[in-house]
């Protein structure tokens, strides 16, 4: 397996509050995790690296004696928990108003299946065979519309609500973290990324760049390609290769 990844700041920020870790424990068992801060200042760019830190500290020292799928999901729940609470502990810490917080979307791959945990609106992809299907569902304002048929795809791609989330690390105790899995075949990919990519290139668009660009330069042609379409927002892909 490998992994590639690449961020941008985006055309409209000052701070890339987006936050990118990936590790390797062995051949065969692989992570990678993407955040997208929120917050005013640098807040929301602390946010997303004190997850993705915490996200890397767990797993390294506890993902060599996972052996099921069931224990992967159970790390990635306790992990995604114990990051929320750290990032309430930093936020209290600072005694004051100042909100803090994340979307998470993290990944582990052993052998041939993914287990997908993730909070917000930061996604997860699965590629195989010139396909791209979205393994995870947005926590956010305009998923819930979609849900209740009140709007289509296509409304959905320029709601002016599309950016208000549900969920996120930071906000609450009450934590919600989905999960999903996915079986893998040589030359699938995984591809974990934030709104600023997903709102701006279509899955088809995604799929196309996936299929005609050599695997290590991936996940930077999908971020530029959405900043050639206008990213305002910070952008950022990971992409694992089995």
């Amino acid at each position: 397996m490998n992994v590639t990844g690449f961020t941008d700041i985006g055309l409209k920020y000052e701070v890339n509050q987006d936050c990118y870790l990936a590790g390797r424990i062995n051949d065969s068992l692989y992570w990678m995790i993407l955040c997208d801060g929120m917050g005013g200042l640098a807040f929301g760019e602390r946010a997303s690296r004190i997850v993705s830190e915490t996200v890397c500290e767990i797993l390294r020292d506890n993902l060599s004696g996972i052996n099921s799928t069931s224990e992967i999901s159970d790390l990635i729940t306790y992990t995604l928990k114990k990051a929320n609470a750290r990032l309430l502990e930093e936020s209290r810490a600072l005694q004051g108003d100042i909100m803090m917080g994340t979307t998470a979307v993290l990944a582990v791959v052993r052998n041939r299946e993914a287990v997908i945990g993730h909070c917000g609106d930061s996604r997860a992809y699965h590629y195989q065979k010139n396909s791209l299907t979205q393994l995870t569902k947005d926590h956010s304002v305009v998923q819930g519309l979609l849900d209740s048929g009140k709007i289509t795809l296509e409304q959905a791609m320029n709601h002016p609500n599309k950016n208000i989330i549900t969920n996120a690390l930071g906000v609450e105790r009450g934590l919600r973290i989905d999960i999903d899995t996915a079986r893998l075949k040589k030359g699938d990919m995984i591809m974990l990324c934030s709104d600023g990519l997903s709102n701006i290139l279509t899955s088809d668009e995604m799929c196309r760049i996936l299929s005609d660009t050599d695997f290590y330069e991936s996940a930077e042609r999908l971020v530029r390609r959405a900043l050639e379409e206008g990213a305002y927002d910070n952008t950022t892909a990971v992409v694992l290769k089995v």
